[in-house]
């Protein structure tokens, strides 16, 4: 037996657009453009969700995209930010309600554990935890 290491999306940044033009090869979609600022800001998020979330990411921008092309806005807006999921970021300061909605998200990205053990780090229930996580999937 022997072990396979696979780096981590954000270990393999380079890899971004083949993964983008993947994606949307399988969601029908192969004329779809990304804007340059749209790849640029893609590229310096950190991914905490590694590869299922950079799909989420680009299938949400997708169907936001009327008229085949991504624009910046059509991504979540921690990534349009570049905040890399951090609560701020130099001056940004944002509202207590959107602090407590982006730090589940950053913890989960840098927890090794299950979310049950999460859960009980932060203090809350594994079924408020599910229940934000399930929001923040939900959101436009």
């Amino acid at each position: 037996m022997f072990e396979i290491v696979l780096p981590t999306l954000r270990e393999r940044i380079y890899d971004l657009e083949l993964l983008i033009a993947n994606i949307i090869q399988r969601l029908g979609t192969p004329d779809l453009i990304f804007t340059e600022d749209t790849l640029a800001a893609l590229r310096n998020f950190r991914f905490p969700g590694n590869a299922r979330e950079s799909r989420n990411i680009v299938e949400r921008s997708v169907l936001l995209a009327d008229d085949g092309v991504v624009y910046l806005n059509h991504l979540p807006k921690q990534i349009q930010n570049h905040t890399n999921g951090q609560v701020s970021h130099g001056s940004e300061v944002v509202t207590l309600e959107e602090a407590e909605h982006r730090y589940p998200q950053q913890v989960l990205g840098h927890h090794k554990g299950d979310r049950k053990e999460l859960a009980e780090k932060l203090g809350i229930s594994s079924r408020v935890l599910y229940r934000k996580l399930a929001e923040m999937r939900a959101e436009p």
